[in-house]
């Protein structure tokens, strides 16, 4: 959820809040910046939050990459060769 919230001096901070399912715990975000324009307030919170969600969920499927045990990635490599090789003999 974004939000502006008018300030004194005619400013407006950009407050934002995601939750969902790519997120378990409620991340709350309070004035990421400040705008005199309510509606560039309400679009910036709205910009970083996607920004925020995008880079989340490329940085967690890249820990799941990652997460493969060397043991179980030779073991992939080796029967790739070992199908090469049979068909070298055919």
């Amino acid at each position: 959820m974004a939000q502006a919230e008018a300030l004194k001096g005619a400013l407006h901070a950009a407050h934002l809040v995601i939750e969902g399912p790519s997120c378990p715990t409620q991340r709350c975000f309070h004035a990421l910046d400040y705008f005199y324009d309510p509606a560039q307030a309400l679009q910036y919170a709205i910009r970083w939050g996607r920004i925020w969600v995008d880079h989340r969920l490329t940085k967690d499927a890249a820990r799941r990459v990652l997460t493969i045990s060397p043991a179980s990635s030779r073991e992939v490599l080796l029967k790739g060769e070992r199908a090469d090789q049979a068909g070298d003999h055919e």
